[in-house]
């Protein structure tokens, strides 16, 4: 496998992330070692783990215990308790947890929805919840898609419907990341203007214990990150309940976007990298998948390059930040799930872990846009 080539910052921040999770497992207790994979606890019920090391100066070191969610202190503003990390950290530390095939994902409730609080929030709403998520004490995530998988305004198709001094909101959302351990939903709707438009497009705040709102896991191939279906039943909600300036959420969503899409091919980069390390050495089995594997173990140093260039470019909001975030997350998207039928083909002992990291492939391929979605999004984009 080819050397992949990070800069110092980048080596002290993965450094600190493995030899944390590496100590994790050491000192784990006894009826936690059967669920523990490369020092991340599965996660049916919120996930315990610390983050610390020798090296201070790295904003990865300073993870509580007790959070209800990990990490997602590290990437709010250090106003409301945060340790001010950008899409860099996140990068780094979703390729890295992203190797553990029991790991929980961080994506939507340590990352994307403390951030699209953080800056779509007035300042009581930030004051309310921020300092909370910060230091872990609440979860949020964000129920976004609907029936279809497009990544424009004509994608919101639920509304909320003005009733007296209420917002009332029906219908469902597909697909949403931790809705089963959240307290908090951050729900994508449409509250005025033509289907399609992007003004218009709200985000409601909307607590799971709210008459109406019931969440309901989905069958799916991926039985540790579990995704649930969201379904409103004419939920009311106080005007108040409106995340920032109604019907002026599209642009800092469509911002949002990009960052999970680079997020979810980090997650896949990671989980890539572990498949191929799990049949390094295996020749038994189809030369065309061994073949396969060697090709694309050599491609896994320019992908992660590639994917630290994104999110540069989406910290810094740069005019191609939206085609590189499509670029990156279809070509990983792809990646992972013919590493994964590759290694299947190979007479390898580690078969049965293969087979849930193909299960993880092909539930990741499609969230946030499909490779064949993003594709045609990176294609727009470049004025073809």
């Amino acid at each position: 496998m080819n050397q992949i080539a990070l800069d110092a910052a980048d080596l002290a921040v993965l450094r600190n992330i493995n030899e944390r999770l590496a100590s994790t497992a050491e000192g784990a207790a006894p009826e936690a070692e059967s669920v523990l994979l490369h020092g991340v606890a599965a996660s049916t019920h919120p996930p315990r783990r610390g983050v610390a090391g020798p090296e201070t100066e790295s904003l990865l070191l300073h993870e509580n215990t007790a959070r209800k969610v990990p990490w997602a202190g590290v990437f709010l503003p250090h106003d409301v308790g945060g340790l001010g990390g950008g899409m860099r950290e996140a990068v780094l530390l979703l390729y890295a947890t992203g190797r553990s095939l029991l790991s929980p994902s961080l994506l939507s409730s340590a990352i994307l929805a403390p951030r699209l609080l953080e800056q779509l929030g007035t300042p009581r709403q930030r004051a309310e919840w921020l300092p909370r998520l910060a230091r872990g004490e609440s979860a949020a995530t964000i129920c976004w898609r609907d029936e279809d998988d497009r990544l424009d305004p004509s994608g919101i198709t639920i509304r909320g419907r003005r009733a007296r001094n209420q917002l009332r909101l029906s219908g469902q959302k597909l697909f949403v990341p931790d809705a089963g351990r959240a307290d908090l939903l951050l729900v994508v709707c449409r509250t005025s203007g033509r289907a399609g438009a992007a003004v218009g497009i709200s985000v409601c705040l909307v607590p799971t214990i709210t008459a109406g709102v019931h969440c309901r896991p989905l069958l799916q191939v991926d039985p540790v990150r579990r995704l649930f279906e969201v379904r409103f039943d004419d939920v009311a909600l106080e005007p108040q309940s409106v995340l920032g300036r109604e019907g002026q959420a599209w642009r800092v969503l469509d911002r949002l976007g990009d960052a999970a899409a680079i997020g979810l091919a980090a997650e896949s980069l990671g989980g890539l990298e572990r498949v191929l390390e799990l049949c390094s050495d295996e020749r038994e089995g189809s030369p065309a998948a061994r073949a396969a594997l060697d090709e694309a173990s050599d491609r896994i140093a320019p992908a992660l390059a590639l994917l630290l260039d994104a999110a540069r470019a989406c910290e810094a909001r740069a005019r191609d930040a939206a085609k590189r975030a499509a670029g990156i997350k279809a070509l990983v998207g792809d990646l992972f799930v013919s590493v994964a039928e590759s290694a299947l083909a190979m007479n390898s002992a580690a078969q049965p872990e293969v087979r849930g990291w193909l299960a993880r492939a092909q539930s990741q391929r499609a969230l946030y846009g499909a490779p064949e979605v993003q594709r045609e999004r990176y294609a727009t984009l470049s004025g073809w």
